[in-house]
């Protein structure tokens, strides 16, 4: 049981981060180990020990939730809310986004392919929409800390999207299959060379 009483004493500690909380945590978790040994050296069990000494831990959250943090703890806590509700609206804008830009391909497919009758062509606005979906990725991710050169695989991502996007296009409006798969050596060749701008840069 005091095992388990020093798991329970260490969740209390992770709930409080700020130092007079964690000061104070440190000389409280000897003093309820020591209670503990010695209830159950007076002859208690140590499934009662554990129970009394239990007691006093769930007090010690509430002494620990009141004491004040020092300036700076205050404000890395407000500048961690301002962060997160930033993080949220960045999501929820990111998510409503994708939605729209969705279900707007989808209609324009159907729109286009009645209207012209390319059905073998239309399908490539989806491919457009896929690399629109990384272009909002990435901005999402920017606006939330994240730098550009460190979405390196979203930007692969979207030069392959492209790449194929460009392949089809120019096949299917001028015929050009027997060299454009070409293109696919530039992109592995350009791949190539964004990998070893990265590792220089790291």
């Amino acid at each position: 049981m005091k095992r388990q009483l020093k798991k329970e004493i260490e969740k209390l500690a992770g709930e409080f981060s700020h130092g007079a909380a964690q000061a104070a945590m440190k000389d409280a978790a000897a003093e309820l180990e020591a209670a503990y040994d010695t209830l159950v050296d007076s002859g208690k069990s140590q499934l009662e020990a554990y129970r009394q000494v239990l007691k006093d831990v769930e007090k010690m959250r509430s002494v620990l939730a009141d004491l004040p943090k020092t300036e700076e703890e205050q404000q890395a806590e407000e500048k961690e809310k301002k962060a997160d509700a930033w993080n949220r609206k960045v999501n929820a804008i990111h998510k409503s986004l994708e939605s729209v830009m969705w279900v707007g391909t989808v209609i324009l497919y159907f729109l286009l392919s009645f209207l012209t009758g390319y059905w073998h062509m239309t399908w490539l606005i989806f491919l457009a929409a896929s690399m629109g979906s990384i272009l909002l990725n990435i901005a999402a991710s920017y606006l939330k800390g994240n730098p550009l050169s460190a979405q390196m695989g979203k930007w692969k991502g979207l030069m392959w999207l492209g790449i194929t996007e460009v392949y089809f296009l120019i096949g299917f409006l001028h015929g050009g299959w027997s060299w454009t798969w070409l293109l696919f050596l530039g992109g592995a060749l350009a791949e190539t060379l964004l990998g070893l701008i990265g590792k220089w840069k790291a």
